[in-house]
């Protein structure tokens, strides 16, 4: 059974997600830019120390295994920190339109969050974040934990052959409705894990956090209205785009490059060589400084 390919958002030519509109930059203030990219980092780094104090596995409190990620209304990154899931598959299931404050949704499933999870430990929260009653961001927080049902203690065995063998998939679900909790899909997370308790305190302390960022950027949206901080998450989004042009690109040259490497083991079958190989094409596009790479990975058994 394929499970992405029963989902009806497995096309890959749709997408349900608002797309930012093209449009010419806007000049903004640059005191206010600089107000709103640290306040930004400000309420990212906030929302990790909040997790980091509350949580109380090991694996969140002391390995700090675990990532925050705050996004405008389009589901574009606004802050660089470190690696983040997406909110595209929440979107995907939950329009936009009909959110309402104090709505938190959770997800896990490798197959149905458009790529943001890569293994069932990291179950994720999403918070929308409101301005006169539209959504204008999200917050986000997802972390490694401890267990999530499985075939072993720990969940994803290293001899599982299916995802199934690795713990519960959640796909986007409500978990809090209007601040009023869920407690039947609550209920459901819980049975599935060998430690209720320290996974039950976990999501606490990623959805609380993450109601605490909420908060705080639609202080930065009350404060400065809802164009001038839109106008300066995408002068922020410029400038990274900027930085690639001018200073990643060049120094790759036009080309093809090629990579590989070796696993001698798989898990499951008998010892043997695995080829890793990668493959990545760089070409200018349109006569401007930006070029494109496309890149491949494959395996072979040799």
């Amino acid at each position: 059974m394929n499970v992405h390919q029963s989902h009806p958002s497995s096309n890959p030519s749709s997408h349900p997600w608002p797309t930012a509109p093209l449009r010419e930059r806007v000049a903004v203030d640059p005191i206010v830019l600089q107000i709103v990219e640290g306040t930004l980092n400000s309420i990212e780094a906030e929302i990790e120390y909040a997790i980091e104090r509350t949580a109380r596995s090991p694996m969140i409190r002391e390995a700090h295994d675990f990532r925050v990620g705050l996004f405008d209304r389009y589901c574009r990154k606004l802050t660089g920190r470190s690696y983040s899931a997406m909110p595209n598959a929440v979107v995907r299931d939950f329009p936009p339109d009909t959110m309402k404050p104090g709505d938190v949704f959770l997800m896990n499933d490798t197959y149905l969050t458009e790529g943001s999870i890569g293994h069932l430990p990291d179950l994720c929260s999403t918070v929308p974040v409101f301005c006169d009653g539209e959504v204008v961001a999200y917050i986000q927080a997802f972390g490694h934990h401890d267990d999530v049902g499985g075939r072993v203690p720990g969940s994803m065995p290293g001899t599982a052959a299916t995802v199934f063998e690795e713990g519960i998939a959640i796909p986007p679900v409500k978990i809090y409705s209007e601040g009023v909790r869920n407690d039947a899909v609550f209920t459901i997370v819980r049975r599935n894990t060998r430690v209720p308790e320290m996974l039950s305190a976990d999501l606490d302390s990623e959805i609380q956090a993450c109601l605490m960022g909420a908060r705080r950027m639609g202080g930065l949206f009350e404060r400065f209205g809802k164009d001038q901080v839109e106008a300066c998450f995408q002068a922020i989004l410029d400038k990274c785009r900027t930085i690639f042009q001018r200073e990643l690109l060049p120094k790759i040259a036009d080309g093809e490059y090629r990579w590989e490497d070796f696993v001698e083991h798989d898990g499951v079958t008998d010892p043997k060589l695995h080829k890793l190989a990668l493959k990545m094409t760089g070409r200018p596009l349109d006569d401007e400084v930006v070029g494109r790479v496309t890149w491949g990975v494959w395996m072979d058994k040799k």
